[in-house]
């Protein structure tokens, strides 16, 4: 029996592929719709706020798309 194929996508990878395999954007993600803020997802994640500003925006730009409108108060999806 042949062996399998490996699918993983390499980090260095840009674009869909990737964002969608790159738990720490991910998570980053989910943390920032849970908490509205970079402060409150950067706290439960354990990492600085502008690290979360900068998964954000990885991510936005390997999907090609915004995922949160940017508000005053915070972010909202």
């Amino acid at each position: 029996m042949p062996a399998q194929k490996r699918t993983a996508t390499p980090a260095h990878v840009p674009g869909p592929d990737r964002a969608l395999t790159d738990w720490d954007r991910l998570r980053t993600l989910l943390a920032l719709r849970r908490g509205g803020t970079l402060s409150a997802a950067a706290r439960s994640l354990g990492v600085d706020h502008t690290t979360v500003a900068r998964r954000l925006d990885s991510l936005e730009r390997d999907l090609d798309t915004p995922l949160f409108t940017r508000t005053p108060d915070g972010f909202t999806p």
